[in-house]
């Protein structure tokens, strides 16, 4: 096939135009464009301070009149802030920025204060349910940031990311709280268990001499007690600890022992004392052996110590009761025995108190009988002095241990040597009466009130003395001096008089003040009130006033 013609597209040439000259229009066009970008400047300053003026009226406008609550129930609900009458968009929009901003941050302080009285709940010790509380905080989380969202969505989401972070504390502190409660209760329901078995383990151990009548053997304590170990066991893989093992296994070693001094203690483990030790010492325990063997060496040496103690103290405490006993029968003997020799005492109440004497192991029957025989030997001083030191030397301490001598001393040396048996005693009680009233052996003049104290106390010592307690028994000397101090100073005139005498004694020795006269220590009925110088007639005369009354008082 033959080639087309191609076609070129030339172009028209145009020929060189004269050039004209435009300087003058370009200078025209400059100053237009000059005026215009003045008018520019001028357009956008002026639209700047109005869009500032409007910011800063709607900033005013927002602190002069903040939204109502009803404003803000309603943004709530419709999810829109309240449209300002006659308000620009930026008038609008800035109100609806610093209102966000404002009530954010009124809300934000509302949350941190009730998320820090969870936090305080939770740190004096109530429980309270995370849960519970996370929903409470989410609730009013979204009721907040929905109101704030109605006027500002990035003060919003803030708020939420605000209040989220504080309250992951107050979260934490509930959930930690929680789980240390629910570990404690499992851990006394567990320790409760474990004392609860208590029972059942001594009911296993008191089945230790049973026979098993499936197997006609002796019944597996151990393999009863390890059914009552399972559940603590088990409870290692919830726990992640053996605590609860190791506190039941206690108990158990702590209930085997205890049942194994009981066994040693009963009537018949052993026919005396001594084959009892032998069979603990050798850890025969007859059934119960196999409960011993079962048990820890250092179980069996606590077993083994515990039972000899108990051996040691049930002796020792009889020993001890043994020596009450006749430390009480030595002292009723005594006072027996000062009211038997008394001259006045008839033979019937002397019957009574040989009988006494008798069953308190204070005399035999043939010193009783001798001990109511006539005295009429002649004085035999030699024997006296004899039977004497002997009382003295302490071969000779009751009554009773005279009375083979009865028929070979005369009434009179009867009855002194009686006396000196119980005289130390007594003699310690009044002594003992004298150094409570305030008088010693050297002092020479004591004073009315000491000697009048001292009497009142003899007085009611020789009462109390002879009066029968109600039991039949009479008080020791001892006893005897404590009741009749406590019978003396409980008296309530006795109290009255002394303190009369003392209000006397400082009413004289502020009449000696008043008389620039040192103050007196003597006892006023002591006191010379003649020979006291540098007083004149007057004051003398109330000083002996003074010094009647007192008397009176003694």
């Amino acid at each position: 096939m033959a080639d087309l013609p191609r076609y070129q597209l030339m172009g028209v040439q145009y020929a060189d135009l004269p050039r004209v000259p435009m300087a003058a229009q370009q200078a025209a066009i400059e100053g237009l464009n000059t005026i215009g970008r003045s008018v520019d400047r001028m357009t956008a300053f002026f639209e700047e301070e109005a869009v500032t003026e409007a910011k800063r009226q709607a900033l005013k406008y927002s602190i002069d009149t903040p939204p109502t609550r009803e404003q803000l129930e309603t943004a709530l609900k419709t999810g829109q802030a309240p449209k300002i009458k006659g308000a620009g968009s930026v008038f609008q929009d800035t109100y609806n920025a610093a209102v966000a901003t404002s009530i954010s941050s009124d809300l934000q302080l509302q949350a941190s204060n009730k998320i820090a009285q969870y936090i305080s709940r939770v740190e004096s010790g109530e429980q309270i349910d995370p849960a519970v509380m996370r929903q409470d905080i989410k609730d009013m989380t979204d009721g907040f940031t929905q109101v704030v969202m109605a006027y500002s969505p990035e003060k919003a989401l803030q708020l939420r990311a605000a209040i989220t972070s504080s309250s992951q504390p107050a979260y934490q502190a509930a959930v930690k709280f929680q789980q240390k409660v629910l570990l404690e209760q499992r851990d006394a329901q567990y320790i409760a268990s474990v004392d609860s078995s208590r029972s059942l383990v001594r009911n296993i151990l008191a089945t230790s001499d049973a026979i098993d009548p499936e197997t006609g053997k002796p019944v597996d304590i151990d393999k009863q007690i390890r059914v009552l170990e399972n559940p603590f066991m088990d409870a290692i893989k919830t726990t992640g600890t053996n605590k609860y093992v190791d506190l039941f296994r206690k108990m158990v070693s702590e209930e085997k022992m205890g049942a194994l001094e009981l066994r040693a203690a009963s009537t018949d483990f052993a026919p005396n004392t001594a084959d009892a030790l032998r069979k603990i010492n050798s850890g025969d325990f007859g059934a119960m052996t196999g409960v011993y063997k079962s048990l820890s060496p250092d179980d069996q040496s606590k077993v083994r110590e515990r039972t000899l103690k108990r051996f040691s103290d049930v002796e020792s405490a009889r020993k001890i009761d043994e020596a009450n006993i006749k430390d009480a029968n030595r002292k009723e003997g005594n006072t027996l025995t000062i009211e038997f020799l008394k001259p006045s005492t008839g033979m019937k109440r002397k019957q009574e108190i040989v009988t006494r004497l008798v069953q308190i192991d204070q005399m035999t029957l043939e010193q009783a009988n001798n001990a109511l025989k006539p005295k009429a030997a002649e004085p035999n001083p030699q024997l006296e002095v004899s039977l004497y030191q002997q009382i003295r030397n302490g071969q000779i301490s009751n009554i009773g241990q005279l009375s083979p001598y009865v028929n070979r001393l005369s009434n009179s040396q009867y009855e002194s040597l009686g006396r000196s048996v119980v005289d130390i005693q007594y003699r310690t009680a009044v002594d003992s009466l004298s150094r409570a009233a305030g008088i010693t052996d050297n002092m020479l003049n004591p004073g009315q009130d000491k000697v009048n104290q001292k009497n009142g106390y003899l007085s009611n010592f020789q009462r109390i003395l002879s009066t029968q307690n109600p039991d039949g028994s009479f008080p020791s000397p001892a006893d005897a001096a404590q009741k009749a101090i406590t019978a003396y100073e409980g008296d309530k005139s006795v109290q009255d008089s002394r303190r009369k005498r003392e209000r006397i004694q400082s009413e004289f020795n502020d009449a000696l003040a008043a008389a620039r006269i040192p103050a007196l220590t003597l006892p006023l009925d002591q006191v010379d009130v003649s020979k006291i110088p540098g007083v004149s007639d007057a004051i003398r005369k109330k000083l002996l006033e003074k010094q009647q009354e007192y008397k009176k008082n003694l």
